[in-house]
């Protein structure tokens, strides 16, 4: 809608963008001031939630926020269960929000496939009904 209301929409892709980078370096400024130092790997790879949840939640607003509030609790309950000294490897705790994204990731990507194919399954029947009419006016 908006390429043709003369919008260059490339450029606003772009500005959006650099937007989002100069909001994550200003977000990750912000978490070593308040912390005081610096130490590799302090997010804890939490850019890959967030990018799967994008995906996940099909850019849709009330998705990413049940989405968000998901993974917010797997991450808490993974906290939670270290405390109660599981014989469990608490590597595998630490792993499970992430071994979730990728499970939410692989239901998101086989819904879009299954949407995927109905919408070609429906181009090719339409595309057939109207070859069958092409038919019909050539005879």
């Amino acid at each position: 809608a908006a390429k043709t209301m003369g919008i260059n929409t490339g450029l606003v892709k772009l500005k959006c963008f650099i937007f989002g980078g100069i909001c994550a370096g200003i977000a990750g400024g912000y978490v070593c001031l308040t912390l005081g130092l610096f130490m590799d790997g302090m997010t804890e790879n939490k850019g890959f939630i967030a990018m799967a949840l994008c995906v996940f939640s099909g850019m849709n607003p009330i998705g990413t926020m049940i989405g968000s509030v998901f993974f917010a609790l797997v991450d808490s309950i993974q906290i939670y269960l270290q405390v109660f000294e599981l014989n469990i490897p608490y590597e595998f705790m630490v792993s499970l929000p992430y071994v979730l994204t990728i499970v939410a990731l692989v239901i998101a990507s086989l819904k879009k496939d299954k949407k995927h194919k109905a919408k070609i399954k429906k181009v090719k029947e339409n595309k057939s009904e109207i070859e069958e009419k092409d038919i019909e006016y050539t005879i």
